[in-house]
């Protein structure tokens, strides 16, 4: 049975896409991943993705009658073995820091708001 990730925002589509583009994976017709990033504007929270190389996408509505594995993004990113904060801290452009790190930025940021 063929697994499909509903991306219920575009931030979570687009995550998925950085994913498999890290795995060398294609759109059926063989571009590249993130070169289609605005298709989840045509079914936005319904938007549907393939889990497997050359991919493609679609409807939630039109999986759920073809009888396809429906899995959440958090499923996503639990089989990707991906934290769901990492996951979520990845799709807004940030990097994973340390508590040091953390602790230094945020004195750094109290120093310029004095």
């Amino acid at each position: 049975m063929t697994t499909v990730i509903n991306t219920k925002t575009k931030a979570e589509f687009k995550k998925v896409l950085q994913i498999f583009d890290e795995k060398n994976w294609v759109w059926c017709d063989e571009d590249k991943p993130l070169e289609f990033i605005n298709l989840w504007d045509n079914n936005r929270k319904e938007t549907c993705i393939k889990y497997k190389n050359r991919f493609s996408y679609g409807s939630k509505e039109w999986y759920e009658e073809d009888d396809y594995k429906i899995i959440s993004f958090e499923e996503f990113l639990e089989m990707e073995e991906i934290s769901e904060m990492e996951g979520l801290l990845e799709m807004e452009g940030l990097v994973k820091l340390s508590e040091e790190q953390i602790r230094q930025e945020m004195i750094l940021n109290f120093e310029v708001i004095k």
